[in-house]
This record gives C-alpha cells, structure tokens and sequence, in this order.
C-alpha cells in the first residue's frame, strides 16, 4: 500500500543518512606492559574509509525529510478514508459502492444509521417560504394515524434547494422532536406545522375579505350599511385570518369576497395566529434521513 512504501522509503533513507556519518579508525600503541592495545571501529561512507563530506551529509537530510513528508501524507490519507458515524447506532441502509466518489454536503445519504436519541422529521418549504422559516422556530408534527401533535423545533433550513415536477424549487427543513410517548418509526411520514409569528390580543379579519392592490392592502368596512373601502396596515399573515393593526378598530364589520368560496390557501405562507402552516415531513433520527410525501 501507499503507507507501507512511504514508511519503507523513509527507514532506507535514515538507514543511509546512518552510514554516511559512520568512518573508519584503527590505532596501535607500542609495547607497554608487556602487551599491544588496539581498537578498530568500521564504517562504510565516502569510500575508501573517508568521512561522509557536508555535500553528502545535507542530501542524506534532505531524502530523510521527503521520505517523512510521504510518510505523513500517506498516514493523512488512510485516516481520511475512515468512514466515522457522528451517533452511535446501527447502519440500516448503504447506498455508496467501492470506487464510487461522494460530493461533500450531498443531500443523498450514502450510508444511514438509525441510533437511540432525538427524533427528527425532514420536510420541504418553497422558495417563496424558505425565507421565512429560520432554525429555532417552532413546529408541530402530527404523525399519520395520529391525531396527538408533537412539539418539535426547526433545527436547520437547506440552502440548496432542489427543482420539484412543477418546476418551483423547494428547500430541505429539519425539526428536532421533543420527548413523546408515541411510537415513531422511521420513514413514517407526517403533517408538518411550522411557525413563522404570533400574536396576542390582536385585531383580524378573515384573509379572504384582504385584497392587495400593489403595495398595500385594503378592506371593504360596513359603516351604517353600506360597504366603503377601507386601508389597512397587516401584521402576522396566515391561510385563514390575518391580523391588521391599523385602520380598523375591534367590533368593525367588513365584507368578504365571497361567503360561499373557500379560504384561498396558495401562495400564503405558512402561517397561523398562535399556530402554523401545514407540510408534510418523513420521520428519523439524527444522522438518518427521512422521506417527504
């Protein structure tokens, strides 16, 4: 492997940085005592018994630091082929294949562990909502075949958005779930309910009696029977009511566009006073990832 030649390379080149710098002595002392002393050391740089000169020294260095270059290079890369799971759990599903590249921040999850802890849902919001909804906002998750909601929290909002059959793009949302009593299972799907503001204590009218003429809003307010059209300033906007907070006072009286036609729901954010709008959301847990419906 890569790792086993570069630590290869770098033990030969220190093993040859260790010869260079080996010499050859040899001393002989005349008689004394009686006796010869002699000592003899032996290496086998420079030839012919010579000291490794400075030139040679500093290439011997510099073939050492390479050799430990590729080394460390090579260690880096075994660690980064290390696949890690951030939770502790079991891998469910496996998608990746040997050979096959992965982008970093890929929306498809090449390997899913499903693990104990939080629960979470993955939903989708259009592009003219994704604005709106931000990480610490609030939800409720209704699973289906439940009539029992589940407080949860947007935790992330995806910035790549992706294109739907209709052609408008849609934007990934997580929402972390509190504790629950209800069984979950994952890759259930649910409603989604997100809110985007509150109010208390505010003035409304139904949404359908609003209409917008350009950049601002008006109603048809009775006074003594007869209709006359009125200016309003809005606050929090939702599907069915929407609060105003200027131009109109509590106990007036206004008229609705059509008293036979239903709530005009598209293109509203989603939105409630004191609750939110509707979506739809799969089930999971941390690290796993959920399908929408």
């Amino acid at each position: 492997s890569a790792l086993s030649a570069a630590l290869n390379k770098a033990i030969a080149a220190v093993g040859k940085s260790a010869q260079s710098a080996g010499g050859t002595h040899s001393s002989q002392g005349g008689p004394q005592q009686g006796g010869t002393q002699q000592s003899t050391g032996r290496g086998q740089a420079g030839g012919g018994g010579q000291p490794a000169s400075a030139d040679q020294i500093a290439a011997d260095q510099a073939a050492v630091d390479s050799a430990n270059a590729e080394l460390a290079a090579a260690q880096q890369a075994v660690a980064a082929a290390t696949m890690v799971s951030p939770i502790t759990g079991t891998v469910a599903n496996v998608t990746a294949t040997a050979g096959q590249s992965a982008a970093a921040g890929s929306a498809d999850a090449a390997v899913v562990v499903i693990g104990s802890g939080q629960d979470e849902v993955t939903t989708a919001v259009t592009d003219s909502q994704v604005g709106q909804v931000k990480p610490g906002d609030k939800a409720t998750v209704t699973p289906d075949g439940s009539t029992t909601p589940i407080a949860g929290t947007v935790t992330a909002v995806g910035a790549l958005g992706t294109t739907t059959s209709s052609g408008s793009a849609s934007y990934p949302v997580t929402i972390s779930l509190g504790d629950t009593s209800q069984r979950l299972f994952d890759g259930a799907t649910a409603s989604v309910s997100i809110t985007l503001g509150t109010t208390q204590a505010a003035i409304t009218v139904p949404t359908s009696a609003i209409t917008t003429l350009g950049g601002f809003s008006v109603v048809k307010k009775v006074v003594d029977g007869k209709a006359s059209v009125t200016r309003v300033t809005l606050g929090v906007r939702g599907p069915a009511v929407t609060q105003v907070t200027g131009g109109l006072r509590a106990g007036d009286q206004v008229v609705l566009a059509n008293m036979n036609a239903p709530v005009p729901t598209a293109n509203l954010p989603q939105v409630r006073l004191g609750g939110g709008g509707l979506g739809a959301g799969g089930f999971g847990r941390k690290a796993a990832k959920g399908g929408g419906r």
